[in-house]
């Protein structure tokens, strides 16, 4: 991001859509399943990379990543423009209070909630 901003782009996005890791403490695999055979395949390295949800530094380094970047993205926003943020209890709470600081609570509009078919 700080590359788009060197390039000229700040203030110039009018919409901004993220859906960053959750902080579920969880390294994913993929599973597939081909006909009654289930196969599992530990992640590459760019899937690792792509997909690793633990935090060896625990919620503030979690914090700490969604600031830098949320920080980036308000210079890249303009002025008119959206952001959306696509996370889920673990922590929408605090990255909410933390976009509040860096773009301003009144300028906060909704939230946007997903409905689930099956329970948990």
């Amino acid at each position: 991001m700080s590359s788009l901003i060197k390039q000229g782009w700040a203030g110039k996005i009018n919409l901004i859509y993220i859906d960053p890791p959750f902080f579920t403490g969880s390294d994913f695999t993929i599973r597939t399943k081909i006909g009654d055979e289930r196969i599992e395949k530990e992640p590459s390295i760019i899937e690792e990379r792509a997909y690793k949800d633990t935090w060896s530094g625990g919620i503030a380094s979690y914090l700490k990543y969604m600031y830098e970047r949320l920080v980036l993205m308000r210079e890249l926003l303009a002025e008119n423009g959206s952001i959306y943020v696509h996370l889920d209890w673990h922590v929408g709470h605090y990255v909410k209070v933390m976009m509040d600081e860096i773009f301003g609570e009144n300028n906060f509009q909704s939230e946007i909630y997903w409905k689930r078919t099956t329970a948990r």
